[in-house]
């Protein structure tokens, strides 16, 4: 493998784990308890399940995408070192 394909697994790596880092801290776990009776966006003052249940999804995929990213940051990682032994 060329040095640049070594140090270009490291760059990608890092991305992912930032932005996997990012997602987690913006959606990450603790999920929050979302009920009918918070009000739960500015725009929308009066929440109904369909909101509710939108917000849930949504909070649940970005955290999984989060970690998942950091996931595969840390393969591309240990890839990387393992690449630069040869």
């Amino acid at each position: 493998m060329t040095r640049f394909f070594i140090v270009y697994l490291g760059v990608s790596a890092a991305a992912l784990g930032a932005i996997g880092t990012v997602l987690i801290f913006i959606w990450g776990p603790p999920q929050p308890n979302l009920t009918t009776d918070d009000a739960l966006l500015a725009e929308d003052p009066v929440p109904n399940a369909e909101n509710i249940r939108r917000l849930r999804r949504r909070h649940f995929w970005m955290s999984r995408l989060g970690l998942f990213l950091i996931l595969v940051s840390f393969l591309l990682q240990l890839w990387s070192s393992l690449l630069s032994m040869l």
